[in-house]
């Protein structure tokens, strides 16, 4: 058994993710599996059948990322689990410095890497991010120069980020209501919670296209599931009445301060997604997926 996995879950990214293989070829660490979990994509899935060097799972629904990591995770025996985009692109030596660090401790749960931007190289994107626990809007962290251990409310993102795969399933896995967007910051928060570490290093590189996985903008499933599961992480993760105050501060100025945005923007086609997100996230319902 290879100590280290790499998961790349797919969903209509097909030609991002066969780029994305192509490109790890190049990696220093050679000695990992490859795992697709593909999550009911509506593409020809052909090529990907035909990389003889990966391991190609097809499942007959999609289960989000949340339960697609979930699922993958069934299928892997390895001790450590890459969690990749399809749409990046991954420097040489990232795969070696992530599986370095998170060896180092037992107690590491994850540790993340640096994203940069697709189209700009040099370009921050983020080295992860901090959560502010009044608004529950994460702010990106682009000024890390040096490994270091996050603190509480800061987090890693699933865009580059390696797992020990004990601990991520002791923790329960990611919760599945989440289905897209916030459930690696719900987990990282639980597991510090219990008294793991959660680690950056800012030498772990990849290039990321925003949004490249639709298309490269925003779109109603977007804009959904980042509405709705604000809410629902910040009615697990902080007192009742800071979540009153949460919701008083949401209601009254930055939900308002959105819409006007869409408004501004001419994204007239999004508005409606928005509305439905802050209704089933107020009433904390998990069942509307558009």
């Amino acid at each position: 058994m290879k100590k280290l996995c790499i998961l790349i879950v797919n969903y209509n990214s097909t030609r991002d993710t066969l780029n994305l293989i192509q490109n790890l070829k190049d990696s220093s660490y050679k000695n990992s599996d490859v795992l697709i979990f593909d999550n009911n994509s509506n593409e020809d899935l052909r090529k990907l059948e035909e990389c003889g060097e990966v391991i190609l799972i097809k499942s007959n629904k999609n289960f989000g990322l949340a339960g697609g990591v979930n699922k993958a995770l069934e299928y892997i025996e390895s001790k450590y689990v890459l969690l990749l985009n399809p749409d990046i692109e991954v420097d040489k030596e990232a795969v070696k410095e992530l599986l370095e660090l998170i060896e180092k401790d037992r107690k590491i749960a994850f540790v993340g890497g640096a994203i940069y931007n697709f189209n700009d190289k040099e370009k921050v994107n983020a080295f992860g991010g901090r959560i502010n626990l009044f608004t529950g809007i994460g702010n990106a962290l682009k000024d890390e120069k040096e490994i270091r251990e996050l603190n509480y409310g800061e987090y890693t993102d699933a865009c580059v980020m390696i797992f020990n795969k004990e601990i991520f399933q002791n923790l329960g896995g990611y919760d599945e209501k989440y289905f897209l967007y916030l459930e690696t910051e719900d987990l990282q928060f639980k597991a510090m919670e219990k008294g793991y570490k959660i680690f950056i290093n800012p030498r772990a590189k990849v290039w990321h296209k925003l949004y490249g996985s639709s298309g490269g903008k925003k779109n109603r499933r977007v804009v959904y599931f980042l509405t709705r599961n604000r809410f629902i992480f910040m009615k697990k993760h902080v007192s009742s009445l800071r979540y009153c105050l949460f919701l008083l501060i949401s209601l009254f100025f930055i939900l308002p301060m959105q819409f006007c945005l869409f408004i501004k923007r001419g994204h007239f086609d999004l508005m409606s997604a928005f509305f439905i997100g802050v209704y089933e996230g107020i009433r904390q319902k998990h069942e509307k997926l558009i």
